[in-house]
């Protein structure tokens, strides 16, 4: 009896420990900003993007991502959303570009639309949520940033005078 004790108690221990050497180093959220927004198809139901994210690693090591899950924001309306299961490694104080695809759908776009009828905006806000799996980690790290884009009229051209 003793014996199946013993073994249960090392079999526990040598589980645990090895759960917690997953665990690692904390991990530093990444800094993950918009740096593109292209339509890929539109249709009455869903319109889909292709979005780059630029992810900035604040992190001592490098981060190995294997997937993440994404929500974008403007002005406070959600706008499009997404995953990703493409890999790519983020080095140590580094950037990298990811792309990825995301889908809206008809209701996202015409809270968008009446909210410019309210008047044109002269900036628009954006958020980017989400969270990264790592490959070498047991957790998903979530992410959260808010940023602006300020909309600078353009040269305004006279046809036909």
């Amino acid at each position: 009896m003793r014996f199946i004790v013993a073994s249960f108690v090392l079999a526990s221990t040598l589980i645990l420990s090895g759960g917690c050497a997953s665990i690692g180093t904390p991990v530093d959220t990444p800094h993950i900003t918009l740096a593109g927004v292209w339509l890929v198809d539109l249709n009455l139901l869903e319109q889909r993007y292709r979005i780059r994210l630029r992810i900035q690693n604040p992190n001592p090591f490098s981060l190995n991502i294997d997937g993440l899950d994404y929500r974008v924001e403007i002005n406070d309306k959600e706008f499009a959303r997404g995953v990703s299961n493409q890999a790519l490694s983020v080095p140590r104080y580094g950037v990298n570009v990811l792309e990825v695809e995301a889908v809206s759908t008809l209701a996202s776009i015409m809270r968008q639309l009446m909210e410019l009828e309210k008047g044109a905006p002269t900036a628009l806000k954006y958020r980017v949520t989400g969270k990264v799996s790592l490959r070498d980690r047991a957790f998903r790290v979530p992410f959260d940033y808010q940023g602006e884009f300020t909309l600078a009229p353009g040269p305004v051209s006279k046809v036909g005078s």
